[in-house]
């Protein structure tokens, strides 16, 4: 398997995973903490479920590292792939 293809299968390192979140987090709290509506993280979660970098075990996304409980929740968080 090629280099690119191991590591799209890994998921971003732990230094990038910790940058994403961190980054996440600080927007969250820059916009006050806003969760975002239960239809929302339900049509957000239902995206990811579809999604080719959705990881069932734990919950996170291959792209991001981010864990989509969490993710899905958060009225400022974005998916890293622009799906919503």
């Amino acid at each position: 398997m090629c280099n690119e293809c191991e590591k799209k299968k890994k998921g971003p390192s732990l230094l990038q995973k910790t940058r994403n979140f961190v980054g996440a987090v600080a927007k969250h709290v820059a916009t006050g903490m806003e969760k975002a509506t239960q239809a929302t993280q339900q049509g957000r979660f239902e995206t990811c479920l579809d999604c080719e970098h959705f990881n069932a075990h734990p919950l996170v996304c291959k792209e991001c590292g981010c864990n989509l409980l969490v993710k899905t929740s958060w009225a400022s968080a974005e998916c890293p792939l622009k799906k919503w």
